[in-house]
């Protein structure tokens, strides 16, 4: 396995995404049921932070916001 180095909220955001399917592969193998408070532990998040990722995943939201363009001459 790689070491990785987080450069910015997209990575921890990619990994808490990451984490929270591991735990759903494991909860639906019989493991333990409350997976957003095991990734918050894990990651030492807040229960919110893991909450508003995982909402954003389940409603297909990218993870981080293109940098918007300035257009205005």
């Amino acid at each position: 396995m790689k070491d990785r180095t987080l450069q910015n909220g997209k990575d921890i955001k990619k990994l808490v995404a990451s984490l929270i399917s591991y735990f759903e592969k494991e909860r639906d193998s019989g493991g333990p049921r409350d997976i957003l408070k095991r990734v918050g532990d894990a990651l030492q998040l807040h229960p919110s932070t893991v909450s508003a990722i995982s909402k954003n995943i389940k409603e297909g939201r990218p993870l981080c916001q293109q940098p918007q363009e300035n257009t205005a001459s």
